[in-house]
């Protein structure tokens, strides 16, 4: 945890982000508001920089990557892997984006498929279908749903078991 700052300070999409919600935020919010968007829309976008930040705070500890490659080598046959790893890449675009998830399990598929000498391409196919599966299950999973979720105001229990 102690290199995810300096990682964050690296990241250019993050420092972007960051840059661009201080521009909006600067001096007088209401201005922008009023100028180009609604309260609801700044309300979304500022929670999608949060999640975004906290997604690649997340990736740049290297926890899920540490957590997927124990449980790749704990099994003991590819395919027991590669639904692990999917279903991990799910849970964990659920909970916090499909973009970084894609980013962080991707790469662990193909390390996963070299691990078993397999081929690369089922993985990352298997990865990216579970990571877009997990991503339309929960409002912060996508911008789309976060989006939905806070324009319409629904409950996020609802949510959920309405998707």
């Amino acid at each position: 945890m102690r290199r995810v700052p300096g990682s964050l300070a690296r990241d250019r999409l993050a420092l972007l982000l960051f840059l661009i919600l201080v521009v909006l935020l600067a001096g007088r919010p209401e201005a922008v508001s009023s100028a180009a968007l609604d309260k609801g829309s700044i309300e979304v976008i500022l929670s999608f920089a949060a999640l975004v930040i906290a997604s690649r705070a997340l990736e740049f500890s290297g926890l899920l990557s540490r957590v997927a490659v124990a449980l790749a080598s704990r099994s003991r046959s590819p395919v027991v892997g590669l639904v692990a790893l999917s279903y991990m890449a799910a849970a964990s675009a659920a909970l916090m984006m499909n973009d970084a998830s894609i980013l962080v399990f991707v790469p662990l598929a193909r390390m996963l498929a070299g691990y078993y000498r397999s081929e690369r391409e089922l993985p990352v196919v298997a990865v990216i279908l579970a990571v877009n599966a997990g991503s339309s299950l929960t409002p912060i999973g996508n911008p789309q749903n976060l989006y939905v979720w806070r324009n319409y105001r629904i409950p996020a229990p609802v949510f959920v078991v309405s998707m």
